[in-house]
């Protein structure tokens, strides 16, 4: 869930909603400014960011609203929050997610990595206490790649993922898959779980999934 255009009375009854309905598992997130998007005119509307979002899960479950009231049943979300493990101010983002820790999270995610040197550095770092699960998304080839790396704020490509995906040409999603296994074998001592995003067939994605 992300807080970007709602306030923080419509994120509450969403939330409330979603309860009702069977949902348990959130993930906090503050939402991209539209400035950086198509629409650089547009304002934005936050009451609150990613932490206050944890906050306010947080009180949900304890049996409070987001003014404090009480509610007739308390909630049972299981809360999580992200963090990124490549971002160019580290400290910086070792005391935002800390705050979210201790806003509510009970786990936390990364964004997509393709280096592990700076998960590790990071969740050393953060001790956070909770299960860290690391994301992974495999390249489709060098043109991606090559974007993210030089166009993404906080996203880091080691050189040798560039160079192999550019000598890869039309089996360049093949290499970026294999990366990603390989990133995903060595994953299992670092991290409490590995989360893939994929848009690849069911014969790949059974694949990657062998690797963990």
């Amino acid at each position: 869930m992300t807080t970007w255009d709602k306030t923080i009375m419509a994120l509450q009854a969403d939330l409330l909603g979603a309860h009702a309905l069977g949902m348990r598992t959130v993930v906090c997130a503050t939402g991209n400014p539209p400035l950086r998007g198509d629409y650089p005119n547009v304002d934005g509307i936050w009451e609150v960011d990613s932490v206050g979002l944890a906050g306010l899960l947080n009180g949900l479950n304890q049996g409070r609203d987001s003014n404090g009231l009480a509610l007739a049943t308390k909630t049972s979300f299981h809360i999580g929050a992200r963090f990124n493990p490549g971002a160019q101010d580290a400290a910086a983002e070792v005391a935002r997610t800390r705050a979210k820790l201790r806003a509510g999270a009970q786990f936390l995610i990364t964004r997509p990595v393709y280096e592990l040197d700076s998960f590790r550095r990071m969740t050393a770092e953060l001790d956070a206490g909770v299960p860290v699960l690391l994301a992974l998304a495999p390249l489709s080839g060098f043109d991606e790649a090559d974007f993210l790396a030089h166009e993404v704020p906080g996203v880091t490509i080691p050189e040798p993922t560039l160079r192999a995906l550019d000598r890869a040409g039309g089996s360049a999603a093949a290499v970026g898959l294999d990366l990603a296994a390989g990133l995903a074998a060595q994953a299992t001592s670092l991290a409490q779980g590995v989360v893939l995003r994929f848009d690849g067939d069911l014969a790949a994605m059974e694949r990657l999934h062998a690797a963990l």
